[in-house]
């Protein structure tokens, strides 16, 4: 054993600079598989935690205008107790229409996410508590519970219970109950819970949940063990059926998404804040990231090995001549092998711990630091790490134990089947190589083409975010008083924040029927506000009392409903339509742009400014006084204030996430790469030192010499850019079937992609061979 280690020292030393490469690459290749893994793992294990899930489920629904709807009216509840004896609970929960404000008795005010939950909603999910006991703790209507966090942060302890906080500025509430943070994922986030008792008391959504036309609920049922999840879902089918307003109104079709699915489902989150959705795609597509980081980097040192391989028989022969036997030798290979990667191992934990934050900062793929730490995790990686290392290894222990003595300490010669075995391993890493990068460029090009071409105007626009106590009409005296403010609007519509939707009779000259379609209000200033073009009829004026009953539409609307003459025609006989609009993108392109409709009612939650300002310091000056006014209109309730281009841009934030970690992880494996092809050329040009020298000595240039050293890295891109091009094609194809609005998979980007590694290569190449190049001549012949 000691014998084994000081010759494993000795032989590093030896090849210092092939083996640094060699533990190096490994190492970073380990790191940034254990950061994916630690990731993808919390991604993929979210709400498995809570107890009896399998018979648990989220009521979600299916209708002309939404597929993936969640909401229900409230009143549903009391019909599923009622009259389907399956289902044993039942629990709504219902966010707020913004994040109120909360603060306790002497304390600074500050926006939280506040969700309501019927009583049995710690029977329904499994929450550890803190303080208080959870069995009682919604029991009144002026009661909350708080998580560790939000209690910490509002009186710097979690020992409140029996404390009071105040909500809005007027609302009296007592903390009856403190959870813990969790320590896996939930699609659940909020800091503090009201039961649905308080909602008409504490009314900071509509309190009129006792209809059928009201969705502001989602509502998740806990099934009987006897119970079958097909007909629980005809069961609330019925009861929708029988609830109709109309004979033509359509039930939804209703489908039952278990809690531990509704993280990563292809659902609309609607307005609810305290939703959490994953993104399923780019997992799986981290997680084949990870994967081929981790096959690359077991390549690289297949290679490496594999050319060092030579070294290591002689010295084997040498040690059989002494009287080594065929099992000493093989175990002291396999040791060798252990001691590597048990050693990367490790470092590879310390690479990623030390690298999280700023990863996670960077890319956005969180994960709890107990994941990365946790003694199991670090047990599997490091046992893993060291199986593929042995496993990987055994084929040259097992050569290099078993060959003759006198063919070990004969002179070198080369080995074709070794170099086609290299070469095809170069291939595969090559492959990974082209595909990452192609994939990379397309990334790119689909999130620029989701940010262009929305059919309508954000720049220069300023929002300020609706509170209780701004007056708008004062708001808009005081800032058209302003220089550098050309018009203000108001309305509902703000990039990521969702729109409302509605089902409603359209009268028209063929005759009324029931549609459905969604709705944001706006004022006389909003289209030319945003730049929006009318297609047909007039847009709203402040100078006709009636166009608070006149709406506009969207193009999709009339496509959709199919209305030969739109101008005229009426929605539940009230709100008459008078414009058509082109079509712009209220949603992110991943989804179709849907019937819309524009009133001009007079509902605001934002109030845009559109400025004129001629460079960054007058729009600096014009924010400073919009803050300055808001907050002295507005002193109990902080108010926000944003650009419009920025929350464009955060309607891609998931996508622009995923751009910039898939970007870096593919930009660590190409590094990886290039460390094994270093690791090639200086092998490469070792060995064919004497070949050179004989070569230059009659007659051959420098560039001969770098085309002689070359040549093969260039065959094996050619080679691998033919195969990974159709693996290319189809991930990406599979990807983009994500996106209503997608762009289009060219020629070049394969081309791009496979020029770039080429030029990778032949750049970490050409330094060494060019070395090479450039010696002596004698001193190669001297060589041996």
């Amino acid at each position: 054993m000691k014998y084994t280690i000081k010759l494993f020292y000795r032989n590093f030393r030896k090849n210092f600079t092939v083996n640094v490469i060699n533990v190096g690459g490994l190492t970073l290749s380990m790191a940034v598989v254990l950061m994916l893994a630690a990731y993808c793992y919390s991604e993929l294990t979210t709400d498995l935690y809570h107890a009896d899930a399998k018979q648990k489920f989220l009521v979600g629904s299916s209708h002309d205008l939404n597929e993936n709807e969640i909401v229900t009216p409230g009143i549903l509840a009391d019909h599923l107790m009622t009259e389907i004896p399956e289902i044993q609970n039942v629990v709504r929960l219902a966010g707020t229409w913004s994040p109120p404000v909360v603060k306790t008795q002497n304390g600074e005010s500050f926006e939280t996410n506040l969700m309501y939950a019927d009583n049995g909603f710690f029977d329904m999910f499994s929450y550890t508590v803190v303080a208080g006991e959870l069995g009682s703790a919604l029991a009144d209507p002026f009661s909350a519970v708080l998580s560790e966090e939000e209690a910490t942060r509002l009186f710097g302890s979690t020992d409140v219970v029996g404390q009071h906080i105040i909500l809005n500025n007027q609302y009296h509430v007592k903390v009856t109950a403190v959870i813990s943070a969790m320590k896996y994922n939930s699609f659940l986030d909020f800091e503090i819970l009201l039961p649905v008792s308080a909602i008409p008391k504490i009314p900071l959504i509509d309190n009129d949940f006792n209809t059928w036309t009201n969705w502001l609920f989602m509502t998740f049922v806990h099934l009987r063990n006897e119970a079958t999840v097909e007909n629980a879902e005809l069961s609330i089918e019925a009861i929708f059926d029988a609830h109709k307003s109309t004979e033509d109104e359509l039930a939804p079709d209703i489908r039952l998404i278990p809690v531990r699915d509704v993280y990563f489902s292809n659902i609309d989150n609607a307005w609810l804040d305290f939703l959490v959705i994953g993104n399923k795609p780019k997992v799986l597509i981290l997680t084949m990231v990870a994967v081929l980081i981790f096959f690359m980097a077991i390549i690289n040192y297949l290679n490496i090995s594999s050319f060092g391989l030579q070294d290591k028989m002689h010295l084997s022969g040498l040690f059989k001549i002494i009287g080594a036997n065929q099992k000493q030798l093989f175990k002291s290979s396999m040791l060798e092998a252990v001691i590597t990667f048990v050693g990367v191992g490790w470092l590879a934990i310390i690479l990623a711990e030390v690298l999280r934050p700023s990863v996670q900062r960077f890319t956005g793929l969180a994960y709890s630091e107990e994941i990365l730490l946790a003694p199991g995790f670090i047990a599997i990686s490091i046992g893993l790490v060291t199986s593929v290392g042995i496993v990987s290894n055994l084929m040259n222990a097992i050569k290099t134990a078993s060959t003759l003595p006198i063919n070990s300490v004969r002179k070198r010669s080369a080995n074709n089947k070794g170099n086609l075995f290299q070469g095809a391993l170069v291939v595969i890493q090559f492959c990974a190589t082209i595909s990452l990068i192609s994939f990379t460029i397309l990334i790119n090009k689909q999130i620029k083409f989701g940010g262009k071409d929305l059919g309508f105007e954000n720049e220069n626009i300023i929002a300020i975010e609706q509170t209780a106590q701004l007056n708008n009409e004062v708001l808009k005296e005081r800032l058209l008083n302003q220089s550098h403010i050309e018009t203000i609007s108001l309305t509902t519509f703000y990039p990521t924040k969702p729109c409302s939707q509605w089902g409603a009779h359209l009268m028209t000259e063929g005759g009324e029927k029931y549609i459905q379609f969604t709705v944001i209000d706006g004022d006389a200033n909003f289209k030319d506000m945003i730049g929006l073009e009318l297609i047909s009829g007039r847009n709203f004026s402040n100078k006709i009392e009636t166009d608070r009953n006149k709406v506009l539409v969207n193009e999709s609307f009339v496509k959709k409903h199919e209305i030969k003459n739109p101008i005229g025609a009426s929605i539940n006989d009230r709100f008459e339509i008078i414009g058509v609009v082109r079509d712009f993108h209220f949603k992110a392109k991943n989804y179709a742009i849907a019937p819309l409709v524009i009133l001009n009612r007079g509902a605001v939650s934002h109030i845009l400014v559109k400025t004129y300002s001629g460079n960054f310091e007058e729009l600096s000056d014009v924010v400073e006084s919009i803050k300055e006014i808001s907050a002295e209109l507005s002193p109990d309730f902080p108010v926000e204030v944003s650009f419009l281009d920025t929350a464009v841009e955060n309607m891609y934030r998931q996508e622009i996430q995923f751009r910039r970690s898939f970007t870096s992880f593919s930009g660590c494996s190409v590094l990886i790469s290039c460390l094994g092809i270093l690791a090639l050329s200086l092998f490469a040009s070792q060995k064919r030192t004497k070949e050179i020298g004989i070569r230059k000595v009659n007659g051959a240039h420098v560039e001969d010499v770098l085309l002689l050293l070359n040549k093969d890295f260039i065959r094996w891109v050619c080679v691998a850019f033919i195969i990974a091009t159709p693996i290319a094609w189809y991930a990406m194809n599979k990807w983009l079937g994500n996106y209503a609005y997608k762009t289009e998979i060219r020629w070049w980007i394969f081309l791009l992609g496979g020029g770039i590694a080429l030029f990778i290569a032949l750049l970490t190449v050409s330094w060494q061979s060019w070395t090479a190049a450039r010696k002596n001549p004698v001193e190669a012949l001297r060589y041996e």
